[in-house]
């Protein structure tokens, strides 16, 4: 079971846990991520939405703001911190794929190796995707959709 829980920046500080991703600059809010029980990393945030966290096969994903990271919970370590190049919106996963949705941008990593596929960004603000066998229909907040091949 996964739990977020909201600390201070003091307890932030002092813990020993693995930074997941910190910004120190712009830091506002700051988390332990517990997996069954234990707190395993630790990250901060800027904005005061909740961190999107997902379990993806073996791992756990992360992401909030322009900051995505991978821990790994059979090796219990950090795979992999992407920056993204707008503000993240949701995780979407295919058998093949992880889908980053942003702001106006899709960053598309490789399921076992979380390196990027593909990049794509729009002029466009995203609304949400859909994922299909071998296509990615973008949905826009204009009501636009665009149909890609991946």
């Amino acid at each position: 079971m996964i739990n977020l829980i909201k600390i201070d920046d003091k307890e932030f500080n002092n813990s020993q846990l693995p930074i997941l991703f910190h910004e120190l600059e712009y830091a506002r809010y700051f988390y332990f991520l517990v997996y069954n029980e234990l707190s395993v990393l630790r990250f901060s945030a800027q904005s005061e939405i909740d961190p999107i966290v997902k379990e993806i096969g073996k791992g756990i994903a992360v992401g909030i703001d322009q900051s995505v990271g991978f821990w790994d919970v059979s090796k219990k370590k950090i795979s992999s911190t992407v920056s993204l190049p707008s503000f993240f919106y949701d995780f979407y996963f295919s058998e093949k794929y992880i889908f980053i949705v942003c702001e106006v941008d899709v960053v598309i990593l490789e399921i076992n190796t979380l390196v990027e596929y593909k990049s794509l960004s729009f002029s466009e603000y995203i609304d949400h995707i859909e994922l299909n066998d071998d296509s990615l229909v973008i949905n826009f907040i204009n009501d636009d959709i665009e149909s890609i091949l991946i």
